[in-house]
């Protein structure tokens, strides 16, 4: 893909991004800039950029960052705070020209407990079935410490707070025990949300048994794109819980896009295009060899190969249901956005879905760069809040089903169906509480609009049916 295609992705996403927008509910605007007040009365007109701690973080009309203390803060504001819990984070400035190299990595190795091997890096703790030994574990370790270094340089400027000090690793010596703990059978690895832990076969990681114990399999390296994918999970676990799938799995593509070239994450702009184009084209090959009978030596240019992605506007507004269990096919009730529940989608659709959402993600970082980057993080915080009021609304609405459950235990209280009830004039049900969202879903699009932005005019969609 050269440049000028990418000019062409640019407008393309410009437009869905704007036809998308005037169809979202608009969400509530937290009014950023506003005039504080000290609790001793002082007054000051700043910009909320949100918390560090206990600090909250104001831009003056200067432009000057100043913190301020929650606890000096007047009623009114310290509530307005409790009420906008956003995140402070320092402006993201781009990536290290130099890239994301390598440090030594320490393993230490632990007493085994119940027949497990157990070994520690300094963020991580692996456990394992596989006597692997210092020098081969600390080999495996070096992509799981590289991701961390990757992920604490990158745009959205979060990391997950690990158990108990050190994210988790599973690695299996048999492809069934990985299966039988909840990996995928088709998989290199996964992150379970549940008990945040990633596991892994090994045998997909390079690594086989030998006569004189486990080693690597091969001198070529394994692909480590799936461990970066579900690392990049693992480490950005917030982001699970607060934004839509389609926006995990497009970043955690993203992020897995990036080439690690002589043990060092490679990202420079070329860089990281040269790791889209091939992620894509690799993917669309795969099809193009099983539907054409094609092989290796036969493959085309890459240009003539098309990848198959799908209307921004979908997947900008696809709810989670849609992206894990919905098809563009089949019998049955349809989901919101037209496709129908029920059926699993197939491997193509699936992968233009990622595709797609890896494209947005990579439109807003390093096309748009500071801006998007700074759109996407308004995302996470507005939608950090309507998932604090949803929690919110749910605590109040199981205590109303308390009070209700005990109105209803009164005497002369008696149902009368479809939701009505007779009761004493002496008596008052309790009020159920109003909730936040129309649309349980909406928790997590309701920061959709700070994403899309403000944009009214109206630009020409190139159609875009493959990357050149």
């Amino acid at each position: 893909m050269n440049r000028a295609n990418f000019m062409w992705v640019a407008l393309w996403l410009s437009w869905v991004v704007v036809t998308s927008s005037k169809a979202q509910t608009p969400a509530p605007d937290s009014s950023i800039s506003r005039e504080w007040t000290s609790s001793d009365g002082k007054k000051v007109t700043a910009e909320y950029l949100g918390l560090q701690g206990k600090m909250v973080m104001m831009r003056l009309q200067g432009g000057k960052v100043i913190p301020y203390p929650v606890e000096k803060l007047s009623a009114e504001d310290a509530t307005f705070v409790q009420k906008n819990p956003l995140i402070y984070r320092e402006t993201w400035k781009g990536w290290p020209s130099v890239g994301i190299p390598m440090v030594n990595v320490d393993v230490t190795e632990k007493p085994s407990v119940e027949g497990k091997f157990i070994y520690t890096t300094p963020n991580f703790r692996f456990t394992t079935d596989a006597n692997l030994g210092g020098t081969l574990m600390k080999d495996l370790a070096r992509v799981f410490e590289l991701t961390f270094q990757l992920q604490s340089k990158a745009p959205l400027g979060i990391l997950a707070s690990p158990t108990d000090g050190s994210y988790r690793a599973d690695l299996f010596g048999k492809r069934a025990d990985y299966q039988r703990e909840g990996g995928p059978s088709s998989s290199a690895g996964v992150y379970l949300l549940k008990t945040k832990r990633f596991l892994a076969p090994l045998e997909l990681m390079g690594v086989e048994p030998g006569d004189a114990g486990w080693r690597r399999s091969s001198k070529e390296d394994y692909d480590t794109t799936t461990i970066v994918h579900e690392l990049t999970h693992m480490l950005t676990h917030d982001l699970l819980v607060n934004l839509p799938l389609w926006v995990n799995e497009g970043y955690a593509e993203f992020m897995s896009g990036i080439p690690i070239e002589s043990g060092c994450f490679r990202t420079s702009k070329e860089k990281i295009r040269e790791g889209l184009i091939k992620t894509a084209t690799e993917e669309a090959w795969l099809f193009y060899k099983n539907d054409y009978g094609t092989t290796n030596a036969q493959r085309p240019d890459t240009k003539k190969i098309a990848v198959s992605l799908l209307p921004v506007s979908s997947i900008l507004q696809m709810k989670d249901e849609e992206w894990e269990g919905a098809s563009v096919s089949g019998n049955g009730p349809r989901t919101s956005s037209g496709t129908f529940r029920g059926t699993k989608p197939s491997q193509r659709l699936m992968l233009a879905r990622y595709r797609t959402a890896h494209l947005i993600l990579y439109y807003y970082i390093q096309i748009e760069g500071e801006a998007g980057v700074a759109k996407l993080r308004r995302f996470l915080d507005e939608n950090r809040k309507c998932m604090s009021q949803y929690l919110n609304y749910s605590e109040e609405f199981k205590q109303y089903e308390a009070a209700m459950d005990a109105f209803m235990r009164q005497p002369g209280v008696e149902p009368l169906g479809e939701g009505r009830i007779r009761y004493p004039e002496n008596l008052t049900p309790p009020k159920a509480p109003v909730a936040p969202f129309a649309d349980v879903e909406m928790v997590k699009s309701g920061g959709l609009k700070f994403l899309l932005g403000d944009n009214t005019s109206v630009v020409l969609p190139p159609k875009l049916d493959s990357l050149e």
